[in-house]
């Protein structure tokens, strides 16, 4: 891909720790909810019913991020805002332009 993994990873990593805590808070709220029914069968349908619910709406919610990284980090920039001063290039550091082993040097 020509998109910079090290600065994609962070935006990812971010938005793993939000759904992660809300993860946490949810299990401790479907759990309480469902130790007050009064069978295991209806226990397991809260949990279930409860978990399902959480997991689509977060799978929606990282379809939203990746479109968003795909607009913020494509071309080679790093798109801030929808201003002509709202991006940044991103460039290459010389010593790998420079690698034989990427292969650029080696063109002539």
């Amino acid at each position: 891909s020509d998109l910079n993994f090290r600065l994609i990873n962070s935006d990812v990593r971010n938005h793993s720790a939000v759904i992660e805590e809300e993860g946490r808070r949810l299990v401790e709220e479907c759990a309480a909810e469902a130790d007050g029914e009064t069978s295991k069968e209806r226990a397991a349908q809260v949990l279930s019913k409860c978990s399902n619910k959480f997991a689509e709406k977060k799978v929606a919610q990282w379809w939203e991020l990746a479109w968003s990284l795909f607009a913020k980090y494509s071309r080679y920039a790093v798109t801030s805002n929808e201003t002509d001063k709202g991006e940044h290039l991103q460039v290459y550091p010389e010593w790998w332009i420079n690698s034989p082993d990427v292969g650029y040097s080696l063109w002539q």
